[in-house]
């Protein structure tokens, strides 16, 4: 017998109503308590986790709409109506596999958040007599638990043809330029994009760039040579990033000796920043997607162009020189599979050719026509 449930047509047609399982409504005094508690959890998310507001509003979004499905307290939720929720997202709503995934996530953080605190669990059993009971189940019928063998969405990334078209683009507005200003501006801009385009950073790690942070040195001509960049990456962790093309060091010294300087009228700004806004401060995310974006898009570039597209370009572009292990590093990747699976798109038509020579070979070897 088959351990799909079927999702009951008399629950169907309630979901499509908007009517909750509970039986009551709540009351004055749990409805506060809620609110007291699902505070105590953003600031959980905010100050230790240390989420983006953006994070936050998506989990508290997911949550939001459990509890208005199930209609009661926290504290009476049971595994069988979040299951029940859950059906009613994959059903109903259609709702992808992915985006259910995050539905498990963030109420799974809830539940852990509820266990964990002994003073939560004291208060609700002298207020209300109940205490918080695991509700999120660990495996249910659900697609969900798949999540990770989701599609991957193809990445169109910028041909070397393209890049160049881009930059050109760049420096012809630079030569055509009779403002000052705008004139800086493109310089920086050029920088950022070649920047991203040659070091696969990721834009968080941009714009947190400190000269500080890069090893150089100087050459017979007293000219600086960057050699490496020293950042901290996803998840917090520390890595070593190493500048493989002579153009990065070039623009980057080139920058810093003519253009920078213009920037820097903000003093309570941090003046080691590599990179800064208009207004002389910190540059933000957006900021630079939007400068990227931009210049791809003038430039006749049909395509949507992120940074990530910059970072994919990167690594699809290094791989095939010098290799995954070394690509890994550079990306600051904590599994080698996450790069090959990835960015290895390797040509079938090759691979069939390495194949075949390989086999070849061997036949040759057993015939005694070549030495081993």
């Amino acid at each position: 017998m088959s351990n799909i449930l079927v999702f009951p047509t008399a629950i169907l047609q309630k979901r499509e109503t908007n009517q909750a399982t509970s039986y009551r409504q709540q009351t004055v005094a749990e409805a506060e308590v809620m609110d007291n508690l699902l505070e105590k959890f953003r600031r959980h998310l905010r100050a230790t986790r240390g989420n983006s507001q953006g994070t936050v509003k998506l989990a508290f979004e997911k949550i939001q709409s459990a509890i208005q499905f199930i209609g009661k307290p926290i504290w009476l939720w049971t595994e069988s109506e979040i299951e029940e929720f859950f059906y009613y997202k994959s059903d109903v709503c259609s709702i992808s596999t992915s985006t259910l995934a995050g539905y498990h996530t963030y109420l799974r953080k809830l539940q852990n958040f509820l266990l964990i605190s002994d003073n939560l669990n004291r208060f609700i059993k002298n207020e209300f007599g109940a205490t918080f009971s695991k509700f999120v189940p660990d495996q249910i019928p659900l697609p969900i638990k798949n999540k990770n063998r989701k599609t991957r969405k193809n990445i169109n990334i910028l041909s070397k043809e393209e890049c160049e078209i881009v930059v050109n683009h760049i420096e012809k507005e630079m030569e055509s330029s009779n403002n000052k200003w705008e004139l800086l501006l493109l310089q920086r801009d050029k920088t950022i994009f070649i920047t991203l385009l040659t070091m696969g950073l990721r834009v968080s790690e941009l714009v947190k760039i400190k000269i500080g942070d890069f090893l150089t040195a100087t050459n017979e001509y007293n000219e600086k040579i960057y050699l490496n960049l020293n950042t901290i990456g996803k998840g917090n962790v520390g890595r070593c990033i190493d500048v493989l093309f002579d153009i990065t060091s070039d623009v980057l010294d080139w920058y810093t000796k003519n253009v920078r300087w213009a920037f820097l009228k903000n003093k309570n700004e941090d003046d080691d920043l590599l990179f800064f806004s208009v207004r002389g401060t910190a540059l933000s995310i957006d900021q630079v997607n939007n400068i990227v974006k931009k210049h791809c898009r003038l430039a006749g570039i049909n395509k949507d162009i992120t940074t990530h597209v910059l970072r994919h370009t990167y690594a699809t572009h290094i791989l095939p020189i010098v290799g995954p292990t070394a690509t890994q590093r550079l990306l600051g990747h904590g599994n080698l599979a996450t790069t090959l699976g990835t960015y290895y798109h390797p040509n079938i038509k090759d691979v069939i050719k390495d194949i075949g020579d390989a086999v070849s070979d061997k036949i040759k070897i057993a015939r005694g026509e070549t030495k081993c």
